[in-house]
């Protein structure tokens, strides 16, 4: 299968186009700027098309011979929050510009790298049928994306997925990655930096976990999957981990690994008056959609904080 993946040098694109190709598919990136210096070999020499998905003429023609497209390129929650009308430009008409792209070129299937952030709620259970009410300028344009794909949904000429994602982790593939302002990878770099991990808050607010290679499972998943009906608009999936784990617990489970390779835990930092703070409400993911396709999370988020650290370059103590 050729498979175009836009944003594929990101922090999760990477680890889709080095698992897509190690598959024996043939993947084109689309990303605005080139790979890092010191991404891996098998990301970095893949066809790549210098393209802005909210510029259709950067990548006119790239995506003629395509099976499949990946739409993983986004403006992140932070950037979104500075700049809310470039967010609406890349995540939403950029994600309108590049399917449109796609079925002009007669690609078959589409997948939309989406967020659980579109549901404006944090805990308690969540399922598809959760109402869509977000609140964060990210959230808000990744919803502008989804329609983009609710309206493909309409057509017979294309087979459109959306996945959204909860909070995902993995060891990056670059230094460059855009993932040190989240909470894991964060973690892992100032317990690296200082031995320390300090949190600005009493870290009891509870969020859903996955690693990056179950994200990259369930975008295999949905790759080979059955065609939705023709006209079937019911084409989102929740992609979680299944475990709720609060910010404390994720900066333990960093401290512990960082332990396991320096001989003691990392310290961890709590705002003073919070060493006691009560318990806050569970998050229940729900994925039964995507596991009736086979999805099931495999992951595991400790291997992941060592093999984030030591990429970090920490090393035992002599």
């Amino acid at each position: 299968m050729r498979i175009a993946v836009t944003g594929g040098f990101g922090y999760v694109g990477a680890h889709l186009v080095a698992r897509l190709r190690a598959a024996g598919h043939e993947v084109v990136v689309l990303s605005l700027l080139p790979p890092a210096e010191d991404l891996p070999a098998r990301v970095a020499d893949v066809e790549w098309v210098a393209a802005d998905v909210s510029a259709p003429a950067t990548y006119a023609g790239a995506l003629d011979g395509c099976d499949a497209l990946v739409h993983a390129a986004a403006m992140g929650a932070g950037p979104a929050t500075a700049d809310p009308a470039g967010a609406f430009r890349v995540n939403g008409y950029g994600t309108r510009a590049v399917l449109d792209a796609a079925v002009a070129a007669g690609v078959r299937r589409a997948v939309y790298f989406s967020t659980y952030h579109v549901y404006g709620k944090e805990t308690g259970t969540i399922t598809e049928k959760t109402p869509t009410r977000p609140f964060s300028d990210y959230g808000i344009t990744k919803l502008a994306g989804e329609g983009a794909f609710y309206r493909a949904a309409r057509r017979e000429d294309i087979e459109p997925f959306i996945l959204r994602f909860s909070n995902g982790f993995g060891a990056p593939l670059s230094r460059e990655a855009d993932c040190w302002s989240l909470a894991f990878p964060s973690f892992a770099r100032s317990a690296a930096e200082t031995g320390r991990i300090k949190l600005l808050s009493a870290g009891m607010q509870q969020r859903d976990f996955l690693t990056v290679g179950d994200m990259c499972a369930a975008v295999e998943i949905v790759l080979e999957a059955p065609a939705p009906r023709a006209g079937d608009t019911d084409i989102a999936y929740n992609v979680g981990g299944g475990a709720s784990l609060s910010m404390r617990e994720a900066a333990s489970m960093v401290a512990e690994a960082y332990g396991e390779i320096r001989g003691e835990p990392a310290a961890i930092d709590l705002p003073e008056g919070t060493e006691d703070a009560p318990a806050e409400p569970a998050v229940d993911y729900r994925f039964e959609r995507i596991a009736k396709l086979g999805y099931a999370p495999a992951g595991d988020l400790a291997v992941e904080a060592l093999a984030t650290l030591k990429f970090l370059r920490v090393r035992p103590k002599r």
